[in-house]
């Protein structure tokens, strides 16, 4: 909790074991989003095609680089960016999505 809600807000709800609204929730950044239980779904929906639409190695890079900036130290999250990104700007799939914008098509991905 102390990782992903500013120090005072995880301090007091640990301490006090106090609920946090969804209001709260929201205004804290702890959701990205408050729907209705019927809009859940097709948001969820929305949101997969959106990623899923992006080229596979950036996204499973961007997912590790963000876990990781979460665990370790700026000196050791740079490094293991910086590697990251090595893998992903040296992929054909970092060639592909140019070449496509340039032919003016969707690009079509292949995680290599």
């Amino acid at each position: 909790l102390a990782r992903v809600l500013p120090y005072g807000e995880a301090s007091y709800l640990m301490l006090t074991g106090d609920t946090l609204s969804v209001e709260d929730a929201y205004r804290l950044g702890f959701v990205h989003e408050v729907l209705a239980p019927e809009e859940l779904m097709p948001r969820a929906i929305e949101i997969a095609e959106m990623i899923g639409a992006n080229a596979p190695l950036a996204v499973q890079g961007t997912k590790a680089v963000a876990q990781f900036w979460r665990r370790y130290g700026l000196e050791e999250s740079l490094r293991f960016t910086a590697t990251v990104g090595d893998r992903v700007l040296g992929s054909q799939d970092a060639l592909e999505g140019p070449k496509a914008f340039a032919e003016k098509r969707p690009p079509v991905w292949r995680g290599e």
